[in-house]
């Protein structure tokens, strides 16, 4: 073997290797990614092979090892090819059964090579430069039958997967694309000519003319991998590279200026001498090591990335753009234009949603034309607010329908990004293909990820904004004519609202007179003035008397209502012995009392203080508490009436064992005109002023209410009064 074949055969072998490895170093892996690296791992390991098995010589043992180990390199070569072939140029969508199906076949195909009684039978040391494989050629035919049809699967999948990308691959990544797969079909061919059709005649003397052609598919990649950014490697491949320059750069100047120095300036003999000098070689490489890295990485980048930008001033003067910018079109125009320095692309565009609307927004650039805005337009309505956040060229075939991806392609779109704050979609951002024909990578979606955040709060404070505006220029007048229509509606009411209470005043004024003489005549009649009664005539008419007695006890409350509205509730307080008048009360109501069935337990104190209270509205009070007290009592039962001393107060309740108020309604129970739920079915007659009346005359004696009750079991209603406030004369009547 000549130096000439070992040299393409080692160069092939370290190409293709050093490709397997630059796509597993890469940042963000994909299944494309794993199957390209398989390939290319193969193809170097069946150019290594070849080299070992064209050195094996007479060696026959290690001759049949390294043939079976490129028989089998050379079979998972062409099964890789087609399982890439599926995710590129496009991604093809099959079932997972056809993908078990093509691993099965190659299992099969490399237990047939590596079977001792398979298609390979021994290798022949014929004592000239070559040896020769004594095929087995029924199987062999099946091996070569394999390799045939998984070529013509493959010719097929990249031939759709071209017709399919032709919407969306711009005219340079198209020249790339041309150029792979015809470095593919070059490397395909030739290699299944060399090493596949010749064997089967015995001709194994051009073996080693197959990798070549392989180098070429690989010198290929390389370039659309520095050029258009194949695969999304170039950064890996860009720090591969400035570390292989650095190193050779390191090894070169070292070998160099130890070179030098040895020959001319040191004798071999000095032994220190030379250790003096490698000392102070590798401290000047020491120093040089950052500057040649430095070099090395301008140089890689501008070979790389001659347009790039640097994602952290794109981010800064968005944000300064977020902040500085209020309104929606400013805010939009601004970043469009942010994102076009950045990109370069064929247009920008973002479409606002405010409710069921989509408002257009396009920067100062090129943009995109009418039919291309309706494609987009229609992409909007149809993507989902919950499916995924940025949809690209290589995943736009994975969308919810296919509806989508011919959207996509028809608006020649290259990068979709649906701005979401929460699940609601605020707006999209539309950006076309690069001016370049690079498509977009990594490090470009990250950024569009980073501006789609900032974005998006961005624009949604914005609209807040403009809705706030809004209003503002409307609510002045809103609030005017709103105004207007209180004081109208607050004028009418106040009007009614003096009616109401001047009626109430006068009716109960006019009411309570005759009131008071029919309650005086039935009192004459029952004390037998006009003559004899029976008992009977004295039933019905004690029960008129207390009828009587009770309006005009309804009377007076709403007089006492009126009053506290008109703001002419009055205290008389006069000096008034609080023991006598409770018994007095209670006197006045036995007939009640007994109509009802209940008793009064009642022990007046002796020697109780004087108090100058207002006797007509403490009346009121106590008489209010013992009615409803005989009214929801159960019968048969007792009222328990006491007046004490206590703590420097005075406190009278009124205790009973009825209906009790639920603890629900209890919060409510003295406000005015309010009645609980069991009060009004056991007694529907009722007002709802009076607790409320009781309180307003207590709190105005400077005192308070005593409540207590359990629903069903009773309820304890009274009042506690100061008794060294109250012992004092007024200086004059309270209000």
């Amino acid at each position: 073997m000549s130096l000439a074949i070992e040299v393409v055969l080692l160069v092939t072998t370290v190409v293709n290797l050093g490709l397997a490895l630059l796509v597993c170093s890469a940042y963000h892996r994909r299944i494309v990614h794993f199957w390209f690296a398989l390939l290319t791992a193969a193809v170097s390991v069946w150019a290594f092979a070849i080299y070992r098995f064209l050195g094996s010589g007479a060696d026959v043992v290690d001759g049949m090892t390294w043939v079976r180990v490129y028989y089998v390199a050379a079979a998972i070569i062409i099964y890789a090819l087609l399982e890439f072939s599926l995710y590129f140029p496009r991604r093809i969508p099959v079932r997972t059964s056809l993908h078990v199906g093509l691993f099965v076949v190659l299992v099969t195909v490399i237990a047939m090579t590596l079977w001792d009684r398979g298609f390979i039978g021994q290798v022949v040391f014929t004592g000239g430069e070559h040896s020769v494989v004594d095929l087995y050629q029924p199987f062999y035919i099946l091996y070569v039958m394999y390799y045939v049809l998984m070529m013509i699967a493959v010719a097929i999948c990249f031939g759709y997967g071209i017709y399919e990308n032709r919407h969306r691959q711009t005219q340079r990544f198209g020249r790339w694309l041309t150029i792979l797969i015809v470095s593919i079909a070059i490397s395909l061919l030739f290699g299944a000519w060399f090493n596949l059709f010749l064997p089967l005649f015995g001709n194994y003397e051009y073996i080693w003319a197959g990798p070549p052609f392989a180098l070429v598919f690989g010198v290929a990649m390389l370039f659309a991998i520095v050029k258009q950014g194949i695969l999304d490697i170039r950064q890996a491949f860009a720090r591969t590279m400035v570390y292989v320059f650095l190193l050779v750069s390191l090894v070169g100047v070292y070998s160099a200026i130890a070179f030098a120095v040895s020959t001319f300036f040191v004798s071999t003999s000095q032994t220190a001498s030379q250790t003096f000098i490698q000392l102070g070689i590798a401290i000047i490489l020491a120093f040089t090591v950052r500057p040649l890295k430095l070099f090395f990485d301008k140089v890689t980048n501008e070979l790389f990335y001659r347009d790039e930008y640097s994602a952290v001033t794109v981010l800064d003067r968005l944000r300064d753009v977020t902040i500085n910018k209020v309104r929606v079109s400013d805010l939009a125009g601004s970043s469009l234009d942010i994102i076009h320095d950045a990109f370069h692309p064929k247009f920008a565009s973002l479409y606002v949603q405010q409710g069921e609307q989509l408002h257009y927004y396009g920067g100062q650039y090129q943009k995109p034309t009418p039919t291309q805005q309706n494609f987009h337009t229609m992409f909007i309505a149809k993507l989902p607010t919950n499916y995924r956040y940025i949809v690209d060229y290589s995943t736009v075939d994975t969308l919810a329908s296919d509806d989508l991806g011919h959207l996509f392609h028809k608006g020649q779109l290259g990068l979709a990004i649906q701005l979401l704050a929460g699940k609601q979609r605020v707006a999209l951002l539309m950006i076309g293909a690069k001016e370049s024909g690079k498509k977009y990578d990594t490090k470009d979606q990250e950024l569009v990820e980073s501006i789609a955040g900032e974005l998006s709060l961005a624009i949604q404070n914005s609209l807040r904004f403009q809705e706030i505006e809004q209003l503002n220029a409307t609510l002045q007048q809103r609030i005017d004519e709103a105004t207007k229509e209180l004081r109208a509606s607050n004028a009418q009411l106040q009007h009614l609202d003096a009616t109401k209470d001047e009626f109430i005043s006068m009716a109960s004024h006019q009411l309570r007179t005759p009131l008071t003489s029919v309650k005086g005549y039935i009192s004459m009649v029952i004390e037998g003035d006009a003559g004899k009664i029976n008992g009977a005539q004295q039933q019905l008419l004690g029960e008129a008397f207390t009828s009587s007695e009770r309006m005009v006890h309804l009377i007076n409350d709403f007089l006492n209502v009126s009053r506290l509205q008109t703001g002419k509730f009055m205290l008389d307080r006069r000096s008034i012995d609080l023991a006598k008048i409770v018994d007095q009360e209670l006197d006045s109501l036995r007939t009640t009392i007994q109509s009802h069935s209940l008793k009064v337990r009642y022990k007046k104190p002796s020697n109780f203080p004087l108090l100058y209270i207002d006797e007509g509205k403490i009346r009121q009070v106590i008489m209010n508490f013992v009615d409803n007290a005989i009214y929801y009592s159960r019968e048969d039962s007792t009222i328990n009436v006491a007046l004490e001393t206590q703590g420097g107060d005075v406190l009278f309740t009124v205790k009973d064992k009825g209906i009790g108020v639920p603890l629900s309604e209890q919060k409510h129970l003295f406000g005015k005109f309010f009645r609980a739920t069991n009060a009004r079915t056991q007694r529907p007659d009722g007002t709802g002023v009076g607790l409320f009346l009781a309180k307003k005359v207590i709190v105005a004696h400077g005192g308070s209410m005593v409540f207590e009750s359990v629903e069903g079991q009773g309820s304890t209603f009274g009042f506690r009064l100061p008794i060294k406030k109250l012992s004092q004369p007024p200086l004059e009547n309270t209000n």
